[in-house]
């Protein structure tokens, strides 16, 4: 019975692409236990001193990149709004709104509807759910008034009809009613926008312009657009989707692209350039579906004030992360770009990923250590052995098993193959299935490396490095034991490393390099001094390379002579790093490094010599 529902299982993973991450954004999540607060986060905003502030029900939260600070009204009323101006940050609660000042490294609050008897017995609750800036005045919203302040004096406008939201456009200032559509705000007047048909009854969540365009943003219908007066709903296959779902929030990020918050699907970020667009959800990324508020920060990053929790999207960074929630992928060894997506290599076959499906290929199920694109084919290096994906058709061209690495030698038209068996040459770059393995090394090799022609070092999957040297017909004439030879006592997983055709050796956490002239092996001064307590080394080029020390990674360039570090923020690859296994592939000027779900994609930015400012907010103790 077991076997017939593992048939079944099998046949169910081949006949179906199953759900997968696509490359997104790196999103950095907040709960409720990190900030110490509340569930709902109904607006936030980004003040002068860099520093975030939420509006989280009973609390006022501020974020300033490390330290969470949590604060009360004074009348311990929920807070709906805020809005950064200067070096205040105005809060709208019931029946109440004031601002916040950063006094002695604390925020204290003033309130300016107190005492000021401007909430009356018809606007008994009245909360206070938007704020906005307009001819430097500010504008407290609520659903029926608003309330003007400037020079420290407060002008109240009643609204003729209930509302959502005002929204600022051009220097205008837009009220969409709840019931009877559209208006244009001038002094206490109101003048219904009657070319933008179609609002009745329909509550509006967004106003924006973007490319002399503006964006009319429904709950439940949609988007629709003004187009220089030319008004209809939006042309974009995305808008048929979202009419079934309930738009809360929406904003453009930069000239193209455009997010809009959700209630039930998380957010989508649209590229306007091409309608392609991304859905980050709980199915990914968030810890909530409904996207309550947008901020979008200094830095071109968005912050997501969710119905339960806070999520930092880096829209703006060199960083994206591709992983598969299912757990169906398995870890990741290795990875290629296809034309059209991408061949993963993990410990649980060979994947397809094309059209945001990935696609286990039939009869690869297994670990998968290599794969290297050869000519118009694909080489895979899998523990039942050695396998081509050519023309979108897999098949098995040997039995070597096992193929850790591969690479194609600078001397010879050969590709060499470290597998678990030994080495093999494959001589004909046009059929895989000719091959020649190098007699008397019956082991398995984990790493080879080639600097001369007919010589190859390798190292043992346990413990020795060897020298190898062969004649052009592949006949192996001489095998050495070089640790043994210089007698080191412990030479236990040996990694080689090639950095401008220098081969150099880490053993027993010493790098070393090899005196052909003596025939001995010497520490190499340079990188026992500057990479000292490196764990691994990964190649990138001939001028650059990756280290792993203490778990973190740093890219490496050479400027001048010297070694310029850059670290990779850990938050990207924090307990993922496959260790012994982390491979990095160079694509149009991206990293691609494989992690434990995926991979995370990092844009190659020209290395900085200089010391970065650091500035000191407060000392706290």
């Amino acid at each position: 019975m077991k076997s017939k529902l593992h048939f079944i299982f099998v046949l169910f993973l081949f006949s179906k692409p199953f759900f997968a991450q696509e490359l997104l954004p790196f999103v950095e999540n907040f709960t409720k236990s990190n900030y110490n607060g509340d569930n709902q986060i109904w607006n936030a905003t980004q003040a002068n001193d860099n520093a975030l502030y939420f509006a989280n029900n009973n609390f006022f939260l501020r974020y300033n990149g490390v330290k969470w600070e949590k604060y009360m009204l004074p009348n311990k009323t929920i807070i709906r709004s805020v809005f950064a101006d200067k070096d205040r940050i105005y809060c709208g609660s019931y029946n109440e709104f004031g601002f916040w000042k950063r006094i002695n490294g604390k925020m204290k609050y003033f309130s300016i509807s107190e005492d000021k008897n401007i909430f009356n017995e018809s606007s008994d609750n009245e909360e206070i759910w938007k704020i906005f800036k307009f001819n430097q005045k500010i504008y407290f919203q609520s659903f029926n008034q608003l309330f003007v302040f400037d020079n420290n004096r407060i002008r109240k406008i009643k609204i003729p009809f209930q509302i959502s939201y005002c929204f600022v456009v051009e220097n205008k200032i837009y009220l969409a009613s709840v019931r009877d559509g559209i208006f244009i705000m001038n002094g206490n007047n109101f003048k219904k926008v009657k070319s933008w048909t179609g609002f009745e009854n329909n509550i509006v969540h967004g106003i924006e312009k973007n490319n002399n365009k503006t964006y009319i943003f429904t709950q439940k219908n949609g988007i629709f657009i003004d187009t220089n007066g030319q008004f209809s709903a939006w042309n974009n296959p995305l808008n048929k989707l979202l009419k079934k779902e309930l738009i809360i929030t929406a904003k453009f990020i930069k000239n193209n692209m455009l997010a809009v918050g959700t209630a039930f699907k998380g957010l989508y970020i649209i590229d306007l350039k091409n309608n392609s667009y991304s859905n980050i959800s709980r199915n990914n990324s968030l810890k909530n579906n409904s996207v309550l508020s947008i901020c979008l920060d200094k830095e071109n990053d968005l912050w997501l004030g969710l119905d339960n929790g806070i999520s930092h999207i880096e829209t703006n960074s060199p960083y994206q992360i591709f992983y598969d929630n299912s757990g169906l992928l398995g870890s990741v060894y290795s990875l290629v770009n296809t034309q059209n997506g991408y061949l993963l290599g993990s410990n649980h076959g060979v994947f397809k990923y094309e059209n945001k499906s990935l696609t286990l290929l039939p009869n690869t199920q297994g670990q998968v250590w290599d794969i290297q694109k050869v000519n118009q084919k694909y080489i895979i290096g899998h523990n039942e052995g050695t396998f081509q994906f050519k023309n979108n058709s897999i098949s098995k061209i040997s039995n070597i098993n096992g193929g850790w690495e591969l690479f194609k030698s600078n001397f010879q038209n050969v590709y060499f193959q470290a597998n678990y068996s030994g080495i093999a040459a494959y001589y004909d770059e046009n059929d895989f299935s000719k091959f020649k393995r190098f007699e008397g090394i019956n082991k398995p090799i984990r790493y080879i490396a080639q600097n001369k022609p007919n010589e190859i070092w390798a190292a043992d999957n346990y413990r020795s490095l060897f020298k190898v040297e062969f004649n052009n017909e592949f006949m192996v004439t001489k095998i050495e034991n070089i640790s043994k030879s210089n007698h080191l006592k412990n030479d236990f997983g040996v990694k080689i490393f090639n950095f401008k055709n220098e081969i150099l050796f880490l053993i027993n956490s010493i790098w070393y390099n090899f005196n052909a002239i003596n025939n001995k092996l010497e520490k190499n001064l340079v990188f026992n001094k500057t990479f000292k307590g490196t764990s691994e080394i990964i190649p990138i080029d001939n001028l650059s390379f990756i280290v792993i020390k203490d778990g973190l990674l740093f890219v490496i360039n050479q400027v001048d002579g010297n070694f310029i570090w850059q670290l990779i923020p850990e938050k990207y690859y924090e307990g993922k790093i496959i260790n012994h296994d982390t491979k990095v592939i160079l694509i149009d000027n991206k990293l691609y490094i494989n992690l434990d779900d995926g991979f995370f994609v990092y844009e190659i930015k020209k290395p900085k010599t200089g010391i970065e400012k650091i500035e000191v907010e407060a000392i706290y103790l």
